[in-house]
């Protein structure tokens, strides 16, 4: 695996973020970068998988394999799930959110603990 960013390029962006920060702009910034592989030639995607299970058993793994491409991933918090059976699609991410009721009283309390939750907040900012 290889980052898609170079070490030099994230101290920059690292840098930036504190500076950011010390000025008063930001007062919070999440870094991330991606990593990424040509399989073709190294083997089998599905090899990479499990040792990717072994050392990161993330609660919401996933592999895709399609006709020329596989797509592996090891996350914390499950983005999305279809049941193919009820033909249920459901979204849960567990940043800056709450869950929905049918009771409206029910509903309202969480909105509203949704909404003073600094936490919630400082995430939502940050990613939108």
């Amino acid at each position: 695996l290889r980052p898609h960013m170079s070490k030099r390029a994230y101290a920059k962006r690292v840098a930036r973020a504190r500076a950011a920060i010390d000025a008063g702009d930001s007062y919070e910034v999440c870094l991330t970068t991606t990593f990424g592989a040509e399989l073709d030639h190294v083997g089998d995607p599905l090899t990479w998988y499990e040792a990717l299970r072994k050392q990161n058993p993330a609660p919401h793994a996933a592999y895709l394999k399609l006709d020329d491409v596989a797509v592996l991933c090891s996350s914390p918090e499950r983005f999305l799930s279809i049941d193919a059976a009820t033909k249920r699609v459901e979204a849960r991410p567990f940043k800056g959110t709450a869950a929905r009721y049918d009771d409206a009283t029910q509903d309202l309390r969480s909105a509203l603990t949704l909404q003073n939750c600094i936490k919630s907040n400082a995430e939502n900012l940050m990613t939108a």
